[in-house]
């Protein structure tokens, strides 16, 4: 039915008539790029149908937004929707309104498990990573390999092991490559397909050449923290940090448009650019109970506020506070929970950055 043109038209038609032509009628479709002659149909629909609303969703970028782009220019809006955030994953779990201490226990579940909606409802442990395990395989076979019509499965689904596995590190493509013994321009496409599905996110160095930008190595992060733990490793302290670092860039992404990582001779997690000028600096780790750690922190955070003439800057941490003044600039540390709640409440539904989902 698919391969029918009036698919969609010969539907509405027939469900207007039926029922007395309602002033209203909205229409939901999910999956939109699976049927072909979609943008002509909702083009059509918008034009001569003014009470007929449409509201679509798929889930990969490259295709939705070439035909958005060509059949619907001026008659839409879009919207990245993505997993929960913690202030909504408490909503979900009916515990809005909770004590320090509580409330820091449903943190590490939500870093754990993520924030996919069926798997923060879900009480068994073991189920929620048999979901997430699920998740994980459909969309590497239902939005990578089969709208791609990719033969070699198996480098796929190493490649996107390796780089699940390996979230908030360095990468570039030579370097993938020779690890899995895959042609560079192979890495490179495989990237952006995992891209397009929204199962991966790529950080790049923020520089003021755009061309240094994209020859600098890159960082990779991924869509759901609960994915990352049940693919790619078993949860643990030492891995804990890395998740914690993925959960803040997807918090950051939510809220920002541009999101970079700085690195000269020290390295600071994240910057924001707004304009033309960097605006924000953010440092992320587990503990910083390490003196070592913490003086790692201290100073890639530092360097990042004198590059771009910062007043301030937050170092995000799983449980600590503080406050430090530091060649007359303060930095700010914050138990994640407490950062994630502060960001929940100035979280713009509709950003300009969004994407079609």
């Amino acid at each position: 039915m698919a391969d029918d043109p009036a698919l969609i038209s010969g539907l509405v038609e027939e469900y207007l008539v039926s029922h007395g032509n309602p002033e209203r009628l909205y229409l939901c479709i999910d999956e939109v790029q699976n049927y072909h002659y979609w943008p002509y149909a909702i083009k059509t629909l918008y034009d001569t149908k003014r009470g007929v609303k449409c509201i679509l969703t798929g889930s990969t970028s490259s295709t939705l937004q070439k035909d958005i782009s060509a059949r619907l220019s001026g008659r839409y809006f879009s919207c990245a929707i993505y997993p929960l955030s913690f202030p909504e994953f408490l909503q979900f779990r009916g515990n809005s309104e909770l004590p320090l201490i509580e409330m820091r226990q449903y943190f590490s579940s939500y870093l754990k498990y993520g924030g996919y909606p069926r798997v923060v409802l879900e009480e068994n442990c073991d189920l929620k990573l048999q979901i997430l395990k699920n998740y994980y395989e459909t969309i590497y076979l239902k939005d990578i390999i089969l709208p791609n019509r990719l033969r070699n499965n198996s480098d796929v689904v190493n490649l996107l092991y390796y780089l699940i596995s390996n979230v908030g590190n360095l990468y570039s493509y030579n370097n993938i490559a020779d690890a899995l013994h895959i042609a560079v321009n192979t890495v490179r496409e495989y990237i952006e397909y995992a891209e397009d599905a929204y199962l991966l996110y790529t950080l790049m160095k923020f520089d003021y050449s755009v061309k240094k930008q994209i020859a600098n190595p890159k960082k990779i992060y991924a869509l759901d923290t609960g994915l990352v733990n049940a693919v790619s490793f078993a949860f643990s302290e030492n891995r804990g940090g890395k998740l914690l670092e993925n959960l803040v860039f997807l918090t950051l992404k939510r809220n920002y448009s541009e999101v970079f990582y700085h690195k000269e001779k020290y390295e600071c997690d994240f910057v924001i650019k707004e304009g033309l000028a960097i605006i924000k600096a953010f440092q992320v780790t587990q503990s910083l109970k390490n003196p070592e750690t913490k003086k790692r922190e201290v100073r890639g955070l530092n360097e990042a506020m004198g590059a771009y003439g910062l007043e301030e800057g937050i170092i995000i941490t799983e449980e600590e506070s503080d406050t430090l003044v530091i060649d007359g600039k303060t930095i700010h540390i914050m138990p994640a929970c407490d950062w994630l709640m502060t960001m929940g409440e100035h979280q713009n539904e509709f950003p300009e950055h969004s994407e079609v989902v």
